[in-house]
């Protein structure tokens, strides 16, 4: 940066983010379209349930990378906080559900790949057990991850939201940090303590 050249501001880093963001998205889309088309007209050696998930897994991908371009995520770590906000302009409620859906979704791909993994394990030491995925089992296999998924963002949802205590803990960090007014951006903050340095 030139000398007397103004330094960038905040805002023009989430720019640059929203950017990216939408690059990332729109590669995902198309190599994952790719993937199912692939997967579905010319791999002739993925069949049944690993073809299924395959295909599950490219459509969460395409899911999660949309989402984000709608709920536009952030988390900040502060002293003894953490606040996931979103840049999102717009009704303040959306919004703010919209980022614990978006950790909803992340969940649900993290417990899939790990359902993934099982499977192929089961599939070459045990192949008996493996069966259990095939007919209507792949039903309760795609649908587990929605447990996690649920267990993760619902208590975020309901006990992370905000009040004057985490608002005041965050506020002067929230605005030097990102030029944000706390009370503008849909939120949710986990302080764990008190001033006192009781459990809240």
């Amino acid at each position: 940066m030139e000398y007397g050249m103004p330094s960038p501001t905040m805002k023009s880093y989430f720019q640059y983010s929203s950017v990216f963001t939408k690059i990332g998205f729109g590669a995902g889309f198309i190599t994952n379209l790719f993937l199912i088309y692939l997967t579905v007209f010319h791999v002739k050696k993925i069949v049944g349930t690993y073809k299924l998930m395959v295909i599950s897994f490219a459509i969460m991908g395409i899911v999660f990378a949309g989402w984000e371009l709608v709920s536009k995520p952030f988390i900040h770590n502060y002293d003894k906080a953490v606040i996931y906000f979103s840049l999102a302009d717009g009704n303040f409620t959306f919004f703010q559900f919209s980022i614990a859906f978006y950790s909803f979704i992340y969940m649900i791909i993290l417990s899939f790949i790990a359902v993934q993994f099982v499977y192929r394990y089961l599939s070459v030491f045990h192949p008996k057990l493996a069966q259990k995925f095939d007919g209507y089992g792949v039903f309760g296999w795609l649908g587990y991850p929605i447990i996690p998924g649920i267990l993760y963002s619902a208590p975020m949802y309901v006990y992370c939201q905000p009040d004057e205590y985490s608002d005041d803990f965050v506020r002067q960090e929230m605005l030097s940090n990102y030029e944000l007014a706390i009370g503008d951006v849909p939120r949710f903050a986990l302080v764990s303590y008190n001033a006192d340095g009781t459990l809240r």
